[in-house]
């Protein structure tokens, strides 16, 4: 016996009687030397039909050219274990093979004993997995693919993000038909027009302190993108263990609602304003005719421009009381402009102003005339109560034989046109409500306290003034909610009103309780206008009367930089009167002022 065939004995002998399965090829020609029983039979041969088979043999003829692939006949094949393959009888076996056998030496050559495993039913069980996760995934697929076709249907918009603020891929048509075609990857304030703070502190909150009860209270907001107004709402998305892992935006077009919400308001809006001019036409009359006869005005002088800014800050507090919304914005523009021109000549401004003014003002005339008759001569009818009516015969009846009878009939007049002035001057508490909604304020309504009553005619100018009064209170001296608080206040402003005759002169006063005017402001204005500074701490809140004198720098709506208090000290003046402002001890500022009681002849 050769000593290659004892090698091969001993092999053989030592592997006969092992159950597993395994046969030694030539390392030469890739050929089995030797198999035992068990290799045999996995292999579907009979033991001595394997004795000398080529080693690709044992695979089935369609995986044969991949196997010679890989082992490339005349390679030098060192060690085998970097392969394992599996070979698939006819018969429907999965076979392993082990290449992990080490090399062993012979004087004939080399030889490599391999090992087979029979994984038959492990490839059944990992083909039944694979079949059971192409289905899973086949079937979360088809949701996927429903849910991105029920998300396309909808008229809202949807994307998603994580903690990175950038959108993330499948948002839906809606959302790219809105927000733009392409916005996968980019950052969600930007596609969103909101402000990266604002993203940044919801995601903080979501995805970092997990307070989703906060999130609920920021959740909803409104945008402006590319011409249209979106409602914006936030929502967590929960994974498996109920942690947020991004954030749901739904977005909502609401350009038609918000159109429809604009019109509404302005619908209730000219409709108080034609409640207030209706309630108040003889005002509304005066303010219009004060424009239709600009020439003939001796108040106004068309070159003098604080007769001008004064007359054009008069008629906006004017129509700020009725809401004429267009004419406002007229006379608000040009007080924005004059404020930052400067000392120029505005005259030929006061002409373009009066031109746009009229134009705006017979749109508004012309439109609601039906309902307004603002064009009627019959504008002087009054309404008397019968029991005035039988005493006003009585004296003029008396009249005419009694020199004492045109006293007494001036007298049953004058009490007869008399009211009090909470009816009087009401308009003036809506001037004051719309004043401090402007600003952000809140108040209360007007307090009447108990007054003598007045007949209003003869003193127009000077009410239709007070419209700088109660407007200035709710800019300058009425603090904010927050800082009325944070003194101890109420939050809503006061403000009360008194009219007081001693000596055939009214006293009408102005109470606030607000901050107070504030004299280190006054002093600082002061001394920038180059104005001498009083000693006298009265005396220099006085200088808040004098033209073009502000503590309040820049334009509002409601600041007319210096005009108001002027107005209303030149018409108390004109009818032999005065004003005086100061600050009250309890808080807040007092305006005082007096004129001159008309003897009623000289109206009638």
């Amino acid at each position: 016996m050769e000593d290659s065939d004892l090698d091969l004995k001993l092999f053989e002998d030592a592997y006969v009687n092992i159950l597993t399965p395994v046969f030694i090829a030539a390392v030469r020609d890739l050929r089995i030397v030797l198999s035992n029983p068990s290799a045999a039979k996995s292999c579907g041969y009979r033991t001595a039909e394997m004795q000398g088979m080529e080693f690709f043999a044992i695979f089935r003829p369609e995986d044969k050219d991949r196997i010679v692939a890989m082992f490339e006949a005349g390679n030098d094949h060192g060690v085998y274990s970097e392969y394992n393959l599996t070979i698939l009888r006819k018969s429907g076996r999965a076979i392993n093979i082990d290449l992990t056998g080490r090399k062993i030496a012979r004087k004939n050559g080399e030889i490599v004993i391999f090992t087979l495993h029979d994984i038959t039913e492990l490839k059944k069980t990992n083909d039944e997995l694979e079949l059971k996760v192409k289905l899973r995934t086949s079937d979360l697929e088809a949701s996927k693919n429903q849910i991105q076709s029920i998300l396309n249907s909808s008229q809202q918009g949807f994307l998603s993000f994580g903690p990175e603020q950038v959108v993330e891929g499948g948002y839906s048509l809606k959302a790219s038909q809105m927000l733009g075609a392409e916005i996968e990857g980019k950052n969600v304030a930007e596609v969103l027009n909101l402000s990266r703070p604002l993203i940044e502190n919801i995601s903080i909150l979501v995805f970092e302190q997990k307070k989703l009860d906060l999130l609920e209270q920021v959740s909803k907001m409104e945008s402006e993108v590319s011409g249209k107004s979106l409602g914006i709402h936030f929502a967590p998305i929960f994974d498996e263990e109920k942690a947020v892992k991004r954030l749901l935006v739904t977005v909502t077009d609401v350009t038609p609602i918000k159109i429809l919400k604009l019109r509404a308001e302005k619908s209730a809006k000219e409709s108080r304003s034609l409640v207030k001019i209706l309630q108040s036409k003889f005002i509304f009359l005066n303010v219009v005719q004060s424009l239709e006869s600009i020439g003939q005005n001796p108040d106004v002088d068309s070159s003098d421009r604080i007769s001008i800014k004064r007359f054009v800050h008069t008629v906006k507090g004017e129509f700020s009381f009725f809401e004429c919304d267009g004419l406002v914005e007229i006379c608000d523009s040009w007080e924005k402009k004059w404020a930052a021109s400067g000392q120029v000549d505005i005259s030929g401004d006061f002409e373009i102003f009066i031109q746009q003014m009229r134009i705006e003002l017979n749109h508004f005339i012309d439109k609601f005339d039906s309902i307004l008759k603002i064009r009627e001569s019959d504008q002087n009818g009054f309404f008397f109560p019968i029991h005035d009516v039988k005493i006003l015969i009585s004296h003029a009846t008396e009249s005419a034989s009694q020199s004492k009878g045109a006293e007494n009939l001036l007298s049953a007049l004058d009490t007869l046109l008399a009211r009090p002035i909470a009816e009087g001057l009401q308009w003036l508490c809506d001037v004051w409500l719309l004043a401090a909604k402007t600003l952000g304020k809140k108040v209360d309504p007007i307090f009447w306290e108990d007054s003598v009553s007045l007949f209003v005619h003869p003193y127009e100018k000077l009410i239709h003034s007070m419209v700088h009064v109660v407007r200035n209170a709710a800019d300058h001296g009425i603090e904010s909610k927050e800082e009325r608080l944070e003194q101890g206040k109420p939050e809503s402003g006061k403000l009360s009103v008194r009219l007081e005759l001693k000596d055939n002169y009214y006293h009408l006063f102005f109470n606030d309780d607000g901050r107070g005017l504030q004299l280190d402001r006054v002093k600082a204005k002061a001394q920038k206008l180059g104005l001498p500074i009083p000693e006298n701490s009265d005396q220099l809140m006085q200088l808040v009367f004098i033209p073009e004198f502000s503590t309040k720098d820049g334009h509002t709506s409601t600041s007319g930089a210096g005009v108001g208090l002027n107005v209303v000290q030149e018409e108390a003046r004109k009818l032999s009167g005065d004003s005086h402002i100061s600050n009250k001890s309890s808080g807040g500022t007092e305006l005082h002022v007096w004129f001159k009681k008309t003897d009623l002849a000289q109206v009638v």
